[in-house]
């Protein structure tokens, strides 16, 4: 994550889309991607987790590469006038969520 090129003041706009798949015994796992500014894609690759979890490690590394304390949606959107779109988590097989987590 630290070779991203963006940074606090050159991030307008941020997509989120995140594919999950459960196991037999009911465990869930995500991977996601996020899109800055359109040209960006940032990969999750396959993590523990289920509800909102992918929005929330998407928005840990969103920190860290715009070197703040934390982040939420509320700050992007309300201070920072970031532009932030979440498409939701998209239920899908084990290995389509493991493939869309790669870069």
């Amino acid at each position: 994550m630290s070779n991203s090129k963006s940074n606090q003041s050159s991030v307008s706009k941020i997509e989120i889309t995140s594919k999950e798949w459960q196991d037999q015994s009911g465990n869930t796992y995500y991977s996601a991607q996020m899109v800055i500014n359109d040209n960006e894609t940032i990969y999750l690759s396959e993590r523990y987790g289920y509800g909102s979890q992918y929005l929330y490690s998407c928005l840990e590394i969103l920190a860290e590469i715009m070197k703040m304390d934390s982040m939420s949606v509320y700050m992007l959107e309300n201070m920072l006038n970031v532009e932030v779109i979440d498409n939701g988590a998209k239920s899908t097989s084990r290995r389509e969520m493991r493939a869309f987590g790669r870069a």
